[in-house]
């Protein structure tokens, strides 16, 4: 198609009704221009003087929003913009246009224009016709805007209630979680100093004590630690894994027995690994401590290990209530608990499982 025709064919797109004459004029004063990608065609709040029609590639149109381009639309063939700048000198662009990809537009000056302008009212029809199809066109994009920036707003609500209502929970499980073991404590504090508890339930007193002190030292620790990685990197070290899941079968004897679970340890030859010690130990006393917790009937809980290629695998699995799988996607978030199955009413703060995988993804 020769050139004319088709400054004429995207002319008479952007001005519907225009023919003969009126048409060729306006054609003989376009002309086409071909730009690279990422030019800028129009500046934000910039005043400029020429209208643009897109004959092939694309444009993207942006608004800033603070400190960050907010993405409007993107604009092919036949798209237009710029159009106030034909009539007005004193109106800023109201967004920045950009090319995508090597983009060729048909461009119109205003003084051009106005010459044309000033000798044709049906021009000035047209002209108007575009202008208010183009003002209802914007107010509905601003209105699906408004409406997308209102959902958005409501979302970060929505999160920052949850937030909070998470916060005021952990808040009243922490100072059940210590009050519980320091209100055993101080009563059999008191019970020792007055010297009503003597013989073997002194020793059995002192028991109490010392495990309710260290109940309430695992879970400041566990806040601590928490915390801590958050912006301390790790000290990798020789370790050794069999040590490691002894110690913490070891410390998890106590809790089995009350529980009536049976604690077995499988482990095959394990080599000595690049690890944090500190950090592995307690993310295997989590998972076991979970699976002697949520095994209210009692029964095995077993710890098998074992290496494969160059990973080593540590699994711990257990008869006891399981996990619900809507609870599943919560698993790993900090303060979720499933707290309650049928009349059995587990504790904890929701620390435990963040913390395994915290530890798990230091350890790839």
């Amino acid at each position: 198609m020769p050139e004319p025709d088709i400054r004429k064919t995207l002319l008479e797109h952007v001005f519907p009704g225009l023919q003969g004459e009126l048409l060729q004029e306006l054609a003989d004063v376009a002309s086409f221009k071909s730009y690279p990608p990422d030019s800028v065609l129009c500046q934000e709040h910039h005043y400029e003087d020429i209208f643009y029609i897109v004959l092939e590639g694309e444009v993207v149109y942006t608004k800033k929003m603070g400190d960050d381009d907010h993405i409007l639309r993107h604009g092919g063939a036949n798209d237009f913009f710029g159009e106030m700048a034909l009539i007005a000198e004193d109106i800023g662009r109201s967004a920045t246009v950009k090319t995508t990809r090597a983009t060729t537009v048909l461009e119109i000056e205003r003084a051009s224009f106005r010459k044309i302008l000033q000798e044709s009212p049906d021009l000035v029809l047209s002209l108007s016709k575009m202008l208010v199809h183009r003002m209802r066109e914007n107010d509905r994009q601003a209105i699906a805007e408004l409406r997308a920036q209102q959902q958005e707003i409501q979302r970060a609500y929505d999160a920052l209630r949850k937030v909070d209502e998470q916060r005021h929970i952990f808040l009243d499980t922490l100072a059940h979680e210590l009050r519980t073991p320091l209100t055993s404590v101080m009563g059999y504090m008191q019970l020792v100093r007055g010297g009503h508890i003597t013989g073997n339930s002194l020793q059995m007193s002192l028991e109490k004590i010392g495990a309710g002190l260290d109940r309430m030292t695992s879970l400041i620790n566990d806040l601590l630690y928490i915390q801590e990685k958050e912006t301390v990197e790790p000290h990798f070290k020789r370790v050794n894994l069999r040590q490691v899941l002894a110690e913490v079968i070891e410390r998890a004897r106590d809790h089995a027995q009350e529980q009536h679970a049976n604690l077995i340890l499988h482990d095959e030859h394990l080599p000595e690994m690049n690890a944090e010690a500190d950090g592995l130990m307690r993310a295997f006393w989590h998972l076991v401590d979970n699976a002697i917790k949520f095994s209210p009937r009692g029964g095995d809980v077993t710890v098998s290990a074992w290496s494969e290629d160059n990973n080593v695998i540590v699994e711990i699995s257990d008869h006891g209530v399981g996990i619900d799988p809507a609870f599943m996607p919560r698993l790993f978030q900090r303060f979720e608990r499933d707290e309650v199955y049928e009349n059995h009413l587990f504790g904890g703060v929701g620390l435990g499982m963040p913390i395994v995988k915290r530890i798990i993804d230091i350890h790839h």
